[in-house]
This record gives structure tokens, C-alpha cells and sequence, in this order.
């Protein structure tokens, strides 16, 4: 067993993919192993796989037909091999610090889940943006009510960095009973959470260990999604109904889905009588919510 199964969907990553793998290749800790799963591309991605894995021992390549980001994780996840599961998309890359950091944190405060910062990397512009810097570093330990409690903070970042996937170490026995939703967007919205729940001690740094790349083809992705999609109310109301169950405070998840209702209001209004259905359950909730005063 290795420590660390670094995970990585690669579809269409061509331009992008060996500067991804080698950053891994390159930490400075380096007990780990390298699990592409290539989605069912079309472009030379399957051919860079192949190089990359004949260069160095520590990749390991999978291969399967197209089936979205999900499912691509969820087939590294069961062919891992590491005690840890770190996620890294496969146009993305990470500092050569970044393992080490994440498992001496974790070392030190004895945290079932660790996990940092990020900064973007605008591809139109070849820029970095940066939302940590050294006089605004620091590191904190949550239990999972903790953790929640600050999960809609913008401080820091510290929103997107709760619900995303990657930049995060993750015992791989949590993924036992969780799986990432196939051919649901976004799928970080519907498991992210639950796997903070599984724990008992999560850590955050707040420090860029991670690089999002900010490209046209993620960019056209993103405008082509709609509202409803990007902030569904399924994931959330689940979320709502988990946490309540377990004594939770679940102010603060009441009050984002008023706002993922108020969106979903906006564009079935839009639609005009297409999703009558879906407007009709809104404002049902809606007067729910207004009667019992939640």
C-alpha cells in the first residue's frame, strides 16, 4: 500500500495533461501513485497516457469509454491502492510542496481529512490569481459542527474551498459508502459534505496547494450549464435533511436554499409553462417555509 492515490480525469487534457502528471511526479514527498483515468477521449489524450506511464512506474492508466468526470473518480477510487485519495483534475497541476504540506498537517494535528487553499491560472491572460499570501496564512482544526458552521464563509476562499473535490487528502476507506453521482452537476454539491461528516478532526491550511486553470473549454462549460443546474435544490435539501437528523444547526443551509429557490424561481419564470411542475413545487416550499417561519 502506498500513502498517497492521486486521482486524475483526464478528457481532452491534451495541451494540458503532462504538465499535470509530472507536477505530481515532482513532489517532494514521494510515496504515491499516479491513477489517470482517461474519460473516452478524442483527442491525443489516450497516446500522452501511455507515454507518461512508460516514462515512470508510479502512473498507472485506465482507460473506459466517456462517462463524465464522476464516474472517472469513482473508477480511480476502486482501483486505488494509497491509505489517502488526493483528487487533481486533469488541465490543473500542484506545487511540489503540496503532498508534504497536506500530510505533515495532518501528522501534526492528527485530522482525518486535510485540506487547503488554491489560486487560478487565467490561460487567456497566463496570470495567476492569488487569494492567500504569507501575512494571511494560518491553520485551523474543525470537528465537522465547526466546519459547517464556517462552510459559507467568503474569507479567505473558504466557501469554494469546502465544497470542491480537489486539494484535499481523504482516508480512502471513506469512499466505501460514497460515490460521485454520475451525470449530475455539480456532482462536488451532492458528496463533498458527507465525506466531512465521516470524520472527527478536519484540518485547513490556507495556502495554495492547488492550481485551477481558468481556460475557454472549462469557461464554455460553465455558461453552458444552467442556474438550476450549477445550485440544485436535491443536493441541498438532502443536506438539510442529514443534518438535521444529527442535531445540527441547519440555519445557515435554510438560508442558502431560499437563495437556490429564488434562482430556481428566475428561470422556470423564464422557461414560461415548460417547467410548470418545478415552478409549482418552488412556491409550494416556498409557503411552507413563509407559514411555519423557518
Amino acid at each position: 500500500m502506498v500513502e498517497t492515490s492521486v486521482i486524475i480525469p483526464a478528457y481532452n487534457v491534451s495541451a494540458y495533461l503532462e504538465k499535470c502528471v509530472s507536477s505530481v511526479l515532482e513532489q517532494t514527498r514521494g510515496d504515491f501513485e499516479v491513477i489517470v483515468v482517461n474519460d473516452g477521449s478524442t483527442d491525443s489524450t489516450p497516446q500522452i497516457c501511455e507515454q507518461l506511464r512508460g516514462k515512470d512506474r508510479r502512473v498507472r492508466v485506465i482507460h473506459k469509454p466517456n462517462g463524465g468526470v464522476s464516474s472517472a473518480r469513482n473508477i480511480g477510487i476502486q482501483a486505488a491502492t494509497g491509505e489517502y485519495v488526493f483528487f487533481l483534475d486533469g488541465d490543473d497541476w500542484i506545487p511540489e510542496y503540496c503532498l508534504s504540506d497536506l500530510h505533515t498537517l495532518r501528522e501534526r494535528t492528527h485530522a482525518d481529512i486535510v485540506m487547503g487553499n488554491f489560486c487560478h491560472f487565467d490561460d487567456s491572460k497566463n496570470t495567476f490569481i492569488f487569494y492567500t499570501s504569507n501575512e494571511t496564512y494560518y491553520e485551523k482544526t474543525f470537528t465537522p459542527q465547526e466546519l459547517f458552521a464556517e462552510s459559507y464563509s467568503m474569507y479567505a476562499n473558504f466557501r469554494n474551498c469546502f465544497i470542491q473535490p480537489t486539494g484535499k487528502l481523504y482516508p480512502r476507506e471513506y469512499f466505501r459508502h460514497v460515490l460521485y453521482p454520475v451525470g449530475v452537476v455539480p456532482d462536488d454539491d451532492y458528496t463533498t459534505w458527507k465525506l466531512y461528516l465521516l470524520a472527527d478532526k478536519i484540518a485547513f491550511v490556507n495556502k495554495w496547494i492547488y492550481v485551477y486553470r481558468r481556460s475557454s473549454d472549462k469557461m464554455s462549460l460553465t455558461l453552458k450549464s444552467l442556474p438550476e443546474e450549477m445550485y440544485p435544490l436535491k443536493s441541498i435539501e438532502q443536506r438539510i435533511a442529514v443534518l438535521s437528523m444529527i442535531g445540527m444547526d441547519i440555519t445557515q443551509e435554510i438560508e442558502a436554499y431560499r437563495k437556490r429557490m429564488a434562482i430556481r424561481d428566475e428561470t422556470v419564470l423564464q422557461s414560461g409553462t415548460k417547467n410548470i411542475e418545478a415552478y409549482q413545487e418552488v412556491q409550494w416550499m416556498k409557503q411552507i417555509l413563509e407559514k411555519y417561519s423557518v
